[in-house]
């Protein structure tokens, strides 16, 4: 079934109200399309995932210096990204650690959601460490929105939307899972062991390499594709 939103309001609703009611009407409707997608064999399978992850992050937290959504400074996260940072509201409907999949399904079962590929940057306390998560949300009209809760109990999330025709599935299959980090000079004094610390330039080349290909599948796989 695919969802599609049509509310008739008075006409003395001005648009803005109009268009507050339209939205939060798509919402609802994507939290009974989540309820079913857990009712199926995959949505089973994310539950278990799901509950697996959480105790692995709260397992390792124990030991490591927490980074979070508040630490992140845009003042020192590199121009080239902050230019595209947008500071999302998390909206809770999905599975923690579960972005990927809750993104595809409520895009695919509701014509008024799109899916939308980016990075979600946190920070170590003093803001110099930074770590880049590939992350996906989904959009209504112009609006970003983040549907996966968060392992870390966060209310709202810094995202850098990508300009890309990579999904998610495809950036999996050409990078695989892990983080990129930034070291600004992290001043909280713990010897970080980050096999993926990253320059400018290295984090720059990785993201127009995703904004100036495409994927092409073929029988025998997918492929690499200039514009």
């Amino acid at each position: 079934m695919i969802y599609t939103s049509v509310i008739h309001t008075n006409s003395l609703l001005d648009k803005s109200q109009t268009n507050k009611m339209a939205t939060q009407q798509v919402i609802n409707e994507l939290k009974d399309i989540y309820r079913q997608h857990l009712h199926t064999e995959l949505g089973k399978k994310n539950i278990k995932k799901a509950i697996e992850l959480k105790k692995q992050w709260e397992y390792t937290m124990k030991f490591s210096a927490k980074f979070d959504t508040k630490s992140v400074k845009p003042n020192i996260v590199p121009k080239f990204l902050s230019k595209n940072m947008t500071c999302i509201e998390i909206t809770p409907i999905g599975l923690n650690n579960m972005c990927h999949i809750t993104s595809k399904v409520l895009a695919e079962k509701h014509e008024d959601v799109k899916s939308v590929l980016g990075f979600n940057i946190t920070a170590c306390p003093c803001g110099r460490m930074m770590c880049m998560e590939i992350h996906s949300v989904n959009k209504i009209g112009d609006k970003l929105y983040d549907f996966t809760r968060d392992y870390n109990y966060e209310n709202s999330k810094w995202f850098i939307e990508l300009d890309t025709e990579l999904t998610s599935t495809d950036y999996l299959n050409l990078f695989g899972y892990g983080s990129y980090w930034l070291d600004k000079g992290c001043k909280c004094n713990v010897k970080w062991n980050q096999p993926n610390i990253m320059t400018d330039l290295d984090i720059e080349e990785r993201i127009n390499f995703m904004e100036t290909r495409k994927m092409e599948y073929t029988n025998y796989g997918c492929a690499i594709v200039l514009r």
